[in-house]
């Protein structure tokens, strides 16, 4: 028994012993040709442990690297800041918090002309422009309101001609249209102020009860009263005639309100310029109006603020548009009578549930509007005797005088209105 574990002790004890001198062997194995492969071996071996475990290091070293690239970082991206018709005096309440952070800034000029360069101070050198009332010049962008909405939820229901619009529900109110510009443009300083002039023109028709409501804006964008039934335009020839009366009313008076922002003596401030039946949206069943990003602002003279600056656009291409915005192939000079006029072709819809014009060429109607030739109504309507008619072809003639100076005014044309309609009402009960 006892050789036995002698024998064990022993045999460990060289065992040890061997695997002592193979260990201090291996020191020098690579320094003999007959074992170099085995050493190379060995060596990758612990090359691509080292890799192994340096490579995780390196890629969260990088991850980190490229998270931190994209933080906004100081003066990486220059604040941009616009001045409305290169008025500076806004700046100079920035200037202190822009100086005192060190920030360096780019300055871009809007202009309340939209894309086209040609402001009141080109159209004539002699004169410089001025706006007609302070409130054309601000701005209330509540951009919060926007970024703290859903926008998964969102369902897109139409376009216009700037920006397409969306369905949302806000849980603070019913059903709202979310209104983003459309893909085919971009975010350009005259885009961004057409979308200005649409919102403050909105926030300043805010006690009108047929203008549509705006909640919120921020740069091309905007939350307004969403309607469920669509714009006047899918709705019209389905109208009774009683009812066509009633619409005419509502929508002149919308014009009414919108032309009654303006200064002390009544001047309007604005021009709709694109006056149509698309523009009208049923909502709890009363027609409003919206969509002012082609509006224009009137101006005045800085030298003599009783005259009003011309309001320049461009020549019409349409055949249903005010004789005075196409009688020069270039620019021409407009008031707010020619949304007036624009009135009356909704008139002349109501009567026939057709479009003035529509069937003769664009070259020859916009021949006949500049002459001032009546338009032709069937004879059926012209020889009617029913108040309906009566009241709309008044009120259309009213508003498709050829000469500006003598067209009605929209107040005119919606007093004449409320007035047959009244006595229409009277007639019937």
């Amino acid at each position: 028994m006892k050789s036995e574990l002698r024998a064990r002790h022993s045999r460990d004890v060289l065992n040890v012993k061997k695997q002592n001198a193979e260990s201090e062997a291996n020191k020098h194995k690579c320094n003999t040709k007959t074992r170099y492969s085995r050493c190379k071996k060995d060596k990758n071996r612990s090359t691509f442990k080292a890799v192994a475990m340096v490579l995780p290091l390196l890629l969260y070293v990088v991850s980190i690297w490229t998270c931190l690239s994209f933080l906004p970082q100081k003066n990486m991206m220059k604040p941009r800041i616009f001045l409305l018709n290169g008025d500076t005096n806004s700046l100079n309440h920035y200037l202190p918090f822009l100086r005192k952070n060190n920030v360096t800034h780019e300055l871009s000029v809007l202009s309340d002309f939209g894309s086209d360069p040609l402001g009141p101070e080109i159209q004539n050198k002699s004169t410089t422009c001025v706006p007609l009332v302070e409130w054309q010049e601000l701005s209330f962008p509540t951009c919060n309101i926007l970024h703290e909405i859903n926008l998964m939820t969102a369902e897109y229901t139409n376009s216009g001609m700037n920006r397409d619009v969306w369905m949302i529900k806000d849980a603070h109110r019913d059903n709202v249209a979310i209104k983003t510009l459309a893909k085919q443009h971009s975010f350009s300083p005259s885009m961004i102020n057409k979308q200005r002039i649409d919102a403050i023109v909105s926030e300043r028709s805010t006690s009108s009860a047929y203008i549509v409501n705006i909640y919120a804006y921020c740069g091309a964008s905007s939350i307004n009263e969403f309607s469920f039934k669509g714009s006047l335009e899918n709705m019209y020839k389905s109208l009774s005639l009683d009812s066509r009366l009633s619409v005419a009313v509502d929508i002149s008076r919308a014009l009414v309100d919108l032309h009654s922002l303006g200064d002390s003596v009544g001047r309007p401030a604005v021009v709709h310029a694109d006056i149509a039946v698309r523009q009208f949206l049923n909502i709890d069943g009363k027609f409003k109006l919206n969509d002012f990003n082609t509006a224009g602002l009137v101006y005045k003279r800085a030298d003599n603020p009783d005259e009003l600056c011309p309001h320049m656009i461009s020549k019409a291409k349409d055949k249903n548009r005010a004789p005075e915005e196409m009688i020069h192939e270039g620019r021409n000079p407009v008031t707010e009578k020619i949304d007036v006029y624009s009135l009356g072709n909704i008139f002349f819809k109501f009567l026939t549930n057709e479009r003035k014009y529509d069937d003769i060429r664009t070259a020859d109607a916009q021949q006949r509007i500049i002459r001032g030739d009546p338009v032709d109504l069937p004879a059926i309507i012209q020889k009617s005797r029913h108040p309906v008619h009566i009241a709309l072809i008044k009120a259309m003639e009213m508003c498709l005088q050829r000469n500006a100076s003598e067209r009605s005014t929209a107040k005119e044309v919606y007093f004449y209105l409320l007035e047959a309609f009244s006595a229409y009402k009277t007639s019937i009960f």
